[in-house]
């Protein structure tokens, strides 16, 4: 177990998303330097800033100055497109919240933050603290996720 390393989250038995949680989520980037700490702590918080109101939108992301350096592109298109296949890449409850939050899939279009965060409440029986948490360790998993996916477009 890693130190500060919450048990009761749900895994895929995948290496990535153990090694990301354990190691990226809690601030133990050793090996990381103090570059890739800042474009990791800039790509979280511009991710979680994304959340607010509709979510994931490309109004939003236009508005986001330094998407090249964060997404890979200067096109908000691109960069919804690439933040999407990196939130979708894993089925990690953090993730989901994340992808809840940014309300990445058809159903959840159009509808405001808070209303996402109810039916995510009711559906995996988690508090608002924890899914709030939820949120927070998926935009660190997608900040540290991310340039793989932006390498592959």
């Amino acid at each position: 177990m890693f130190k500060g390393f919450s048990g009761d989250l749900l895994f895929t038995g995948r290496c990535t998303v153990v090694a990301c949680l354990g190691l990226i989520c809690y601030g133990l980037t050793m090996s990381a330097s103090t570059s890739e700490n800042s474009i990791l702590t800039r790509r979280t918080e511009a991710l979680l800033s994304l959340r607010k109101g509709e979510g994931l939108t490309l109004g939003k992301l236009t508005g986001v100055s330094d998407r090249d350096e964060l997404f890979g592109s200067d096109d908000p298109f691109e960069c919804r497109s690439t933040v999407i296949k990196t939130i979708q890449s894993e089925e990690e409850l953090s993730l989901l919240a994340l992808r809840n939050a940014l309300a990445i899939d058809d159903g959840l279009r159009g509808t405001l933050l808070t209303e996402r965060r109810i039916r995510f409440l009711q559906d995996f029986k988690v508090s608002m603290r924890t899914l709030t948490a939820r949120e927070e360790q998926g935009a660190q998993v997608a900040a540290y996720l991310l340039p793989r996916f932006i390498e592959l477009g």
